[in-house]
């Protein structure tokens, strides 16, 4: 069987590090695997934990998509590339970027899975995952139904930050259309997003951006203007170079509680943010 199962602590699944509790995690390795999981299981599905809080709580049941080999990733003549949702985002844009093919890289230093970047729809300059997608295909963790998008048939449901996938989809592949280009051009580009991100976000272990910017602003000016950068509790700080940013400087397991203290004190400061970072278990 190639599906497994292993009990690990929610922190050590979590950029942030955040989530006392302990899991059970399985590892996935076709979508055929489901048939293996035990019946009435409640599952939540699980990328690479960069935009979520773990839980205080034990018994969590979560599910991870194995990724493929990198290596077999090569889009057809016509830039359409099927590949699958656990792959990392940077990896498949400098993969991309290398055989020649183009427009991932204001996306390239987004953390996480492609799987992840569909279902918040991840983007930046601009850019979003759903400007390449031409179908995606999952599964309803709850029902075992299949789930399919397809833009095709004209299917919506992307906007800012959100998607159609439901939350307990968990998304096995995808289709992106990409389009052809200069392969040193496109790295380049790629390396100086990742060079900008150095520069502009702050350093060390973080879910990224907590909040959605608002329309016509942005959160972390917001955030700023309220005073909310050098707020602590336990290991946990909001950054004094972005305020709408929570590190982990230690990088030592943080508690869930203290997490969301901060994230309700940050918007009781600033009343009607929209968290962007995931709380499943609140």
């Amino acid at each position: 069987m190639a599906l497994t199962c292993r009990e690990c602590p929610w922190h050590e699944l979590t950029s942030l590090h955040v989530g006392l509790g302990k899991v059970c995690l399985w590892i996935l390795e076709t979508g055929e695997d489901l048939r293996e999981l035990p019946p009435q299981l409640p599952l939540f599905p699980l990328g690479a934990g960069t935009n979520l809080l773990g839980s205080d709580q034990d018994g969590a049941q979560l599910l991870r998509l194995a990724p493929p080999p990198l290596p077999s990733l090569v889009p057809k003549a016509d830039g359409r590339l099927t590949v699958s949702a656990a792959v990392p985002l940077p990896q498949l844009a400098s993969l991309c970027a290398k055989q020649g093919w183009t427009g991932l890289a204001p996306l390239s230093a987004i953390p996480g899975t492609l799987g992840g970047a569909i279902r918040m729809n991840a983007g930046a300059h601009g850019v979003a995952i759903a400007d390449f997608l031409e179908e995606w295909i999952g599964v309803s963790l709850s029902t075992k139904k299949l789930l399919h998008w397809s833009k095709r048939e004209g299917q919506g449901g992307f906007a800012y930050r959100h998607s159609p996938v439901p939350p307990d989809g968990l998304v096995l592949q995808a289709t992106l259309q990409l389009l052809p280009g200069d392969p040193q051009i496109e790295q380049e580009a790629i390396r100086q997003e990742r060079l900008r991100r150095q520069a502009t976000n702050p350093q060390g272990p973080s879910a990224g951006s907590i909040f959605q910017n608002p329309p016509g602003d942005f959160a972390g000016r917001l955030l700023e203007a309220a005073g909310c950068k050098g707020l602590r509790r336990g290991p946990l700080v909001v950054s004094e170079k972005h305020a709408n940013w929570i590190l982990n400087p230690t990088a030592q397991p943080a508690s869930a509680a203290d997490a969301l203290w901060l994230i309700r004190e940050m918007q009781r400061r600033v009343p009607g943010l929209l968290p962007e970072v995931q709380i499943p278990f609140p």
